[in-house]
């Protein structure tokens, strides 16, 4: 009788393993959340570390509004963003310096938590998307409780640091929420990463999105390296830029950028030449500036900056905003 026993459980024990495998959880599937979530009548659905819309057109033209080194003037956010709107753009991205980490505050009361809530919350009102990315004055835990915590009210809120890639209608972007400049102003607390995991995951992420025809844009605090001040120079000539950034678009095929930590509102190109506002280029690389007040490299003064950046059948212009 024994015998018999044995030689059925010999006999069905493969077929046991297998269905007890069936029953357990994926890991990989585990990991990778999904969400779908509907903005204005726009469905989004989320994969992990990928955002793709949905709901689409056929004209391939996306308008973003972009306002980075908000510093805690959350005043001048909620201006740029009710411009935004007269301008009838699809999105709103922040790039990053939310908080005023290393200066004297705007508002003195004010925590870092509560500069990047209240600046994002000015911007969440328009209930638009908002994609939404750190910088170096932005501590990695302060930034992620924020997020966290404007994601329950505001299912407008998308955090870059955590969705990576974006399938948009019109452009894809390839967001970077790390930076690596030996110390200059990205320290432990902030999102730091080694230069050579920068480069990889900006190559990642962008074939990712390689699916379709729309042109991808890599957002980055950070900027890359190029040959003149357009883009990367900061007020007392330091080159800020980071050689493995640049080279990641490079060898991507990323010929448009979104990036911001030098105060400088420009348009320009991987050579270092700057552009003109309001014309079509192959190649566009644009820093709004800084919403709170800052003075350019020639010693002018602003009160803050933003910018708009069209995409329109794989072509890009961008026009400055200013708050006077």
């Amino acid at each position: 009788m024994k015998n018999i026993i044995k030689k059925i459980g010999k006999k069905f024990l493969p077929l046991f393993l297998a269905l007890t495998l069936l029953t357990i959880p994926s890991c990989k599937n585990k990991s990778k959340t999904i969400e779908r979530v509907k903005i204005n009548g726009i469905e989004y659905l989320i994969q992990g570390d990928k955002l793709e819309q949905i709901t689409k057109d056929d004209d391939r033209k996306i308008r973003l509004g972009i306002i980075s080194d908000v510093h805690g003037y959350c005043d001048n956010v909620e201006y740029f963003s009710q411009k935004f709107i007269e301008k009838g753009i699809n999105a709103i991205i922040i790039n990053g310096d939310i908080a005023q980490h290393f200066r004297q505050k705007k508002n003195p009361n004010w925590s870092d938590y509560d500069e990047i809530y209240n600046c994002i919350k000015a911007v969440a009102k328009t209930k638009l998307p908002v994609f939404v990315l750190p910088g170096n004055n932005d501590p990695k835990k302060v930034f992620e409780k924020a997020l966290k915590d404007l994601k329950k009210k505001y299912p407008n809120v998308f955090n870059l640091a955590e969705i990576r890639a974006l399938d948009l209608d019109g452009a894809d972007i390839v967001s970077n929420p790390y930076g690596n400049d030996n110390g200059f102003s990205y320290f432990n607390f902030s999102f730091t990463a080694s230069n050579n995991k920068i480069f990889n995951e900006i190559i990642k992420y962008a074939e990712m999105l390689k699916s379709d025809n729309d042109p991808e844009i890599l957002l980055s605090h950070q900027p890359p390296r190029t040959p003149g001040n357009c883009i990367d120079d900061i007020f007392n000539g330091k080159d800020v830029g980071n050689h493995y950034i640049s080279e990641a678009m490079k060898k991507a095929g990323i010929n448009f950028g979104v990036f911001g930590h030098i105060h400088e509102a420009r348009g320009g190109e991987s050579n270092g030449n700057c552009v003109e506002e309001g014309k079509f280029y192959s190649q566009l690389y644009v820093n709004p500036g800084s919403a709170s007040p800052w003075q350019d490299i020639e010693g002018r003064k602003f009160y803050g900056s933003a910018a708009i950046l069209e995409i329109d059948d794989g072509k890009a212009r961008y026009w400055i905003i200013e708050n006077n």
